[in-house]
């Protein structure tokens, strides 16, 4: 039996099974990569980011009003989750959820002025990557986000049995293992073949497109997998208690004025990168920090406050966690190494390099199907005219 024939086959079956889904999650992957960048070329000019700015006690006084404004302006909307991108340092993004939804606004530092933020695009973007839009399909009544999100999962593990096959057949050929360095060029002595730039492109992502991969697929089944590894580790529950005890009513919440003192006091070197304020009298205030002396701005720690007392609960730092911190820690980085967010902006670019190489493999690929397949029939038709004028036909 000849295993690179049979691997070869297994490989083309499985691409054609899940083509389009993962042709459709690749773009719309690369889309989000630049989401603050696309999302500035298409504002207005008085809307530009400022990114010379410096976040200090003046613009947080002017955060903390807007806040105050929006709250009184949507009510009874509540402020869930405050975003600092170090890409738009001066437009930092105000989520509120309100009983008919959620609505996102942006805080313009330099104008002193809030606006609504129109995302439906890039929200339509966010639900076509990770459910195919099955989330926005209802029948009956019934919802099918679950079933989205499983097809997207089974269309990663398809890619994930490809890399494998691939490189079952890069180092077999013909019952034989030959490895050398010509194929590992684009070009070989043999001249330039679509096949061999399809071979060597995909061979070169395949480290990062693992990555991609292995927490695209942990996200799908993110229930199972935490699960998985606490049991394995013989814990109860993913995270620790985050939640402080119910204080009486005359003690106040800490303003957002006093979380950022608190956090510019304790962390002179992170960049808030985002904040979630306490939403109910028992939660915390949680807070993601990015190290601005590293090149990474994925968040490395991740805290929780007391909302009152503003009392450190709960630490855990992505890079360097403790064993007991693993599954959480992997929480926190999860979103940045699915986007190359975790190594900084090299990181960024280099995801969106092996994006872009992936559907030029898948091109390459089914350019060069069709052209076997035109190949096949001028040989057809070249046989039946060679037959007819013989006369065999």
């Amino acid at each position: 039996m000849n295993f690179y024939l049979f691997f070869r086959k297994l490989h083309l079956y499985l691409t054609f099974i899940a083509l389009i889904p993962l042709s459709v999650v690749v773009v719309t992957g690369l889309l989000l990569l630049f989401e603050a960048e696309i999302t500035q070329w298409q504002a207005e000019e008085y809307q530009g980011n400022n990114p010379e700015l410096v976040f200090g006690a003046e613009q947080r006084v002017k955060v903390q009003n807007h806040i105050k404004q929006l709250t009184l302006e949507n009510r009874p909307c509540r402020v869930s989750y405050i975003r600092h991108d170090l890409q738009t340092v001066s437009l930092p993004w105000v989520y509120l959820t309100c009983p008919s939804g959620s609505q996102t606004f942006v805080i313009n530092l330099n104008t002193d002025r809030h606006y609504p933020l129109q995302r439906e695009g890039f929200r339509l973007i966010t639900d076509l990557h990770r459910t195919l839009l099955l989330n926005r399909l209802t029948i009956d009544g019934e919802s099918f986000n679950t079933e989205g999100r499983t097809l997207v999962g089974i269309c990663s593990v398809i890619l994930l049995l490809n890399i494998v096959l691939g490189l079952i057949m890069w180092f077999i050929r013909a019952k034989k293992v030959k490895l050398n360095k010509q194929q590992f060029k684009l070009k070989t002595v043999k001249g330039f073949s679509l096949r061999h730039l399809h071979a060597v492109t995909a061979l070169y992502i395949t480290p990062i497109l693992l990555i991609i991969i292995i927490t695209g697929i942990s996200w799908t089944w993110r229930e199972d997998v935490y699960n998985g590894l606490l049991y394995l580790q013989n814990k109860e529950k993913v995270s620790p208690k985050l939640h402080s005890q119910r204080m009486p009513l005359r003690y106040p919440m800490a303003s957002l004025a006093k979380i950022y003192q608190k956090i510019e006091q304790d962390y002179p070197s992170y960049h808030v990168q985002g904040l979630a304020p306490a939403l109910r009298r028992s939660d915390v205030v949680s807070i993601r920090l990015v190290d601005t002396t590293s090149l990474s701005y994925t968040p490395q720690l991740h805290v929780s406050l007391d909302a009152y007392s503003l009392k450190e609960k709960y630490k855990v730092d992505s890079w360097s966690a403790d064993s007991k911190d693993s599954i959480h820690a992997y929480k926190t980085m999860q979103y940045g190494l699915h986007t190359g967010f975790a190594f900084g902006e090299l990181g960024k670019w280099l995801w969106a390099i092996a994006n872009s190489i992936l559907l030029i493999s898948v091109m390459s690929f089914g350019i060069l199907l069709w052209l076997r397949r035109r190949k096949k029939i001028a040989q057809r038709k070249d046989r039946i005219e060679h037959a007819l004028t013989k006369g065999e036909v």
